[in-house]
């Protein structure tokens, strides 16, 4: 599934916090969100890789996103091994912001 927007043809991930749980001590979340536009069905499970690894998670849309970007949220098994080590110059903070993937059926 190729990214729609004049790009790599990458998703920007987005990693917030969930409106459901507290820093994941409730339920996780196993699911990944993203536009409806990408002909991706509800439920249908999907491969999102980057650079650093790989994961599998259910879809649900979510069509207040932009088409791309896909919102996977903090605390979801496995979401660390998309995203990279590196850290900022300023501050040597995580520079989850800075992470593309992609999507495949």
């Amino acid at each position: 599934i190729e990214c729609n927007q004049e790009n790599d043809g990458k998703f920007f991930l987005l990693t917030s916090k969930s409106p459901r749980s507290l820093n994941s001590q409730f339920k996780r979340e196993k699911y990944v969100y993203l536009h409806s536009s990408h002909g991706v069905a509800e439920d249908e499970s999907i491969s999102i890789s980057s650079v650093n690894g790989e994961l599998r998670l259910q879809v649900r849309h979510n069509d207040d996103l932009r088409e791309d970007c896909v919102l996977i949220y903090s605390g979801t098994s496995g979401l660390n091994n998309l995203t990279s080590s590196k850290h900022s110059l300023d501050g040597k903070n995580a520079i989850y912001q800075e992470n593309k993937v992609e999507i495949k059926r």
